[in-house]
């Protein structure tokens, strides 16, 4: 090759090469801007659900005077599942075993009471787990969450009150232990409904391993890993 045209040869000059890295940086910026819309819109369809479910709830109690899967008018009986749910007295009782909390009893009336009154939440007709080994299916059993992978259970007792419980299942249908939605989404489902304290107010995580390892913060390692479920105060603020 001639001296001249080792001359003559050339590559990107610096003006062509910061332009090609404007054009990345303005890619890769539309890129994340786009995902942030996503998971904003995600949350808010999220408060907006349970805000409706509290609507639901308010509805029913008005019109029965007593709460979903609480209600005789609707078949609650005595539990043959060995739960101590007891119908009419406002608590939604599940199956309770040590600390562990299984889907049966009034929990698993709930939705079903809410479905066969009419109030159908996302159109489901949902159905009881029985026995209360049966595996929960989301969107047979419980609505799904618009976050995550998590299905949203009701459940309480005479001294703490009632909650909603947004998370996973087992295959036993033991539900408080169980994972349903990322650190990130619980962390900021709590600072934009309640306080933002994982173990404090009227939402808190459930104290899963990986979620709020140090009790009062959420540890955020990952915006994907399900590895949160989160108990939401049921119907707060409403009162009758």
């Amino acid at each position: 090759m001639k001296k001249h045209e080792l001359h003559n040869s050339k590559g990107f000059t610096l003006v062509e090469l910061s332009i090609v890295l404007v054009i990345i940086g303005l890619l890769i910026g539309g890129i994340l801007v786009g995902q942030s819309l996503i998971e904003s819109a995600k949350m808010q369809s999220f408060v907006r659900q349970m805000a409706q479910y509290d609507a639901l709830a308010a509805t029913f109690k008005t019109k029965y005077d007593q709460l979903p899967g609480d209600s005789a008018s609707f078949g609650c009986t005595a539990a043959l599942d060995g739960s101590t749910n007891v119908c009419g007295n406002g608590t939604i009782e599940d199956l309770v075993v040590a600390t562990s909390h299984y889907f049966a009893a009034e929990s698993s009336l709930y939705w079903k009471q809410l479905s066969d009154s009419g109030f159908k939440p996302s159109g489901v007709s949902f159905v009881k787990a029985i026995p209360a080994t049966n595996t929960v299916t989301i969107n047979q059993n419980v609505p799904k969450a618009q976050i995550g992978t998590a299905g949203v259970v009701v459940f309480g007792t005479t001294t703490t009150g009632n909650s909603y419980l947004v998370g996973g299942y087992t295959n036993n249908s033991l539900f408080n232990l169980a994972p349903g939605i990322s650190a990130i989404d619980a962390m900021a489902y709590d600072s934009k409904t309640d306080d933002g304290v994982a173990n404090a107010g009227s939402v808190q995580s459930s104290g899963l391993t990986g979620c709020n390892t140090v009790p009062a913060t959420y540890t955020v390692t990952s915006s994907n890993t399900l590895v949160c479920a989160l108990v939401i105060k049921f119907m707060n603020g409403i009162s009758f």
